[in-house]
């Protein structure tokens, strides 16, 4: 599939890119060659082979979210250990972000 300049330029300014014709140029045939090798890939003949979507035999551990009864006081000691636990404000105080 050959790539037109027009795609290649409507490419660019969803990019926000500004290119000099010969780039412009560069990039049809580039984008041409790419689009070339994905059909090829396309038309490959898979099927005596297994999907490999993972090769390491690893897998994801989860788990299942519990619910912990807490008393105010266990959370406030939690709270009180932090460096930066304000008693007065009863919270911890972090550097601000915004402006």
């Amino acid at each position: 599939m050959k790539i037109t300049k027009d795609t290649v330029e409507h490419i660019a300014d969803l990019a926000r890119l500004k290119l000099s014709a010969k780039e412009i140029e560069n990039y049809q045939e580039d984008l041409s060659a790419i689009v070339s090798y994905v059909d090829k890939l396309k038309k490959a003949d898979l099927h005596n082979y297994l999907a490999t979507e993972q090769i390491s035999g690893l897998h994801n551990v989860y788990r299942e979210d519990e619910v912990i009864d807490t008393s105010k006081e266990e959370s406030l000691e939690l709270l009180k250990a932090s460096a930066h636990y304000s008693e007065k404000d009863k919270q911890i105080k972090v550097k601000r972000i915004l402006k």
